[in-house]
């Protein structure tokens, strides 16, 4: 059962982000959906600010118990990317910039 939910989880979050790269639109949202597998969320929405460069916000949660040891915490991540690619921002190779 376990092996059947992990497989689906993988197909699921690859088909995201395929959809997601093919999006023809100014912005995307992106989930990370394995990062469930270790009570994490993390979300991100990635907006076009020129034809090569975009500003990314990432935001996460964490809950976490390990016998006495318990984590609890909250992320945000700004990331300015430039695409190097001739296929614009968005879309191909880029490189990112980001402050934490």
């Amino acid at each position: 059962m376990i092996k059947q939910l992990l497989i689906s989880l993988l197909v699921f979050s690859f088909l995201f982000a395929v959809l997601a790269q093919n999006s023809g639109n100014e912005s995307n949202i992106k989930l990370n959906v394995l990062s469930q597998l270790v009570r994490t969320f993390s979300g991100f929405y990635e907006r076009k600010i020129s034809e090569s460069s975009t500003l990314q916000l990432g935001l996460s949660h964490t809950v976490s118990n390990f016998d006495d040891l318990k984590i609890f915490g909250f992320g945000i991540t700004p990331k300015y990317r430039f695409y190097a690619s001739l296929k614009g921002a968005i879309h191909g190779f880029y490189y990112p910039v980001s402050a934490s």
